[in-house]
């Protein structure tokens, strides 16, 4: 049985929007979550269905992907025939529904508003356990798909967004097989890709979308290269001197003593 039976109907109600060898565009956000969500679409949509294109974008440093016009002119250069955004939010401006685009919103943050017509939203805000992102994405897929063997995809995302004793029902079983090690390292190293000045989210990216496991994620030399420069800059952060904000004066405290109170001015 499906985990969410709620959303399989309007997730099959956009995915027969997308034309056979039609394109289409994941939208995602660019932590361990929405990384591992983008690459579960990536992966898990062609086996539904494998004459579409597919291709999973992450979002860029400091983009909205419903108020940042560079965003929706990045999407739009791709030509979609669907765009699906994912840990990215929803927000009543939505992304590429006034061009006609059918778009499927997959999130767990608070929605602010509803989008305009044509778009799809499917969220874990409100329910109970709240699913990450990543845990939706292969729920949903799961009930399309085989998506066994991308468990530990999921994980990443699940134990990057909620930690080790995160509701997920297959959570114990996938850190058994993979170990709990190698998926907290890669969550690791893709926050590392994200935080370093490279910004380099197509490395960690590659990694989820191809790999049958999370080791070569968690032993890349390049990301672990990331991750020290990470450290050492949070490390020279610690041992710069506080600054504190001087207090503003109180131009009329209140009295000390509690048998002394303000009146109370009444009209």
């Amino acid at each position: 049985m499906p985990a969410y039976p709620q959303f399989v109907a309007p997730f099959r109600a956009f995915l027969d929007q997308v034309p056979a060898g039609g394109r289409v565009v994941v939208f995602c956000h660019f932590d361990a979550d929405g990384l591992a969500a983008g690459a579960l679409f990536g992966r898990g949509l062609n086996r539904i269905n494998p004459s579409w294109q597919v291709e999973v974008v992450p979002s860029g440093k400091g983009e909205n992907a419903f108020l940042t016009p560079g965003a929706h002119e990045r999407l739009l250069a791709l030509k979609p025939d669907a765009l699906i955004v994912t840990d990215l939010g929803v927000h009543a401006h939505g992304t590429l529904e006034v061009h006609g685009v059918p778009v499927l919103y997959v999130d767990h943050h608070i929605p602010e508003g509803e989008p305009p017509a044509g778009g799809t939203v499917l969220t874990g805000y409100g329910l109970e356990p709240v699913p990450c992102s990543a845990w939706l994405a292969y729920e949903l897929l799961a009930a399309e798909a085989d998506m066994a063997d991308l468990q530990w995809v999921a994980a990443i995302g699940v134990l990057s967004d909620l930690g080790d004793q995160a509701a997920w029902a297959p959570l114990a079983a996938v850190k058994k097989q993979h170990t709990a090690k190698w998926l907290k390292e890669a969550v690791a190293m893709c926050n590392a890709a994200r935080r370093a000045g490279e910004f380099d989210l197509n490395r960690p990216l590659r990694y989820l979308l191809h790999d049958d496991n999370p080791r070569g994620l968690a032993q890349d030399e390049v990301l672990a290269g990331y991750r020290a420069e990470v450290a050492a800059a949070l490390a020279a952060a610690r041992k710069l001197p506080r600054s504190f904000r001087p207090k503003a004066p109180m131009l009329h405290p209140w009295p000390s003593s509690p048998s002394i109170r303000p009146a109370r001015f009444i009209p």
